[in-house]
């Protein structure tokens, strides 16, 4: 049975809504990492020190660190269910999505351990966020507006990861 032309269009306008709306939540995603940054950023140019850094009484760089790692273990599934029925190169990317949860785990532990284990934790999870969407560029075939969002939001991501480093850096 082929499509009608009405239903060809029904279905161009929810997939173009759903473009919209995925590409929103998206750049949106990007709030929870960027408010943490900015009160530690404000902090470390400021003579109280990344220390005082805090949101609602909590450690700034670890709201940014376990929002990190929560996002991270969301992308880790979705690469788990883009694999989990298929054939193709579905065992390795099963085994590099629970790796990838294990180490977002890792992270939000460690970043309780010490300073230097948070500078860890947030090595590990840049390079978690590289390795997902590398993953993802070999495996999956996703639509160009997609792809090209998901370079621009990793690339986003890691480079606000590497700045948090540095003002912790700065205060160790």
């Amino acid at each position: 049975m082929s499509a009608s032309p009405k239903n060809l269009l029904i279905e161009s306008d929810m997939s173009e809504h759903q473009s919209k709306l995925t590409n929103a939540l998206g750049y949106l995603g990007l709030v929870p990492f960027a408010v943490p940054l900015a009160v530690v950023i404000d902090a470390a140019l400021s003579p109280r020190g990344v220390q005082s850094a805090a949101i609602f009484g909590l450690y700034a760089p670890f709201v940014f660190a376990t929002y990190s790692a929560c996002i991270l273990s969301f992308l880790a599934g979705v690469l788990w269910r883009d694999h989990s029925e298929s054939t193709a190169g579905a065992p390795s990317m099963l085994v590099i999505s629970n790796l990838i949860t294990l180490l977002a785990w890792g992270c939000l532990l460690a970043v309780h351990v010490s300073q230097y284990a948070a500078l860890f934790a947030l090595i590990v999870l840049i390079a978690g966020f590289a390795t997902l969407l590398r993953a993802e560029q070999i495996t999956t075939v996703k639509p160009p507006m997609y792809a090209r969002m998901r370079v621009r939001l990793t690339t986003l991501v890691c480079a606000m990861h590497m700045i948090l480093f540095v003002c912790l850096m700065g205060d160790v």
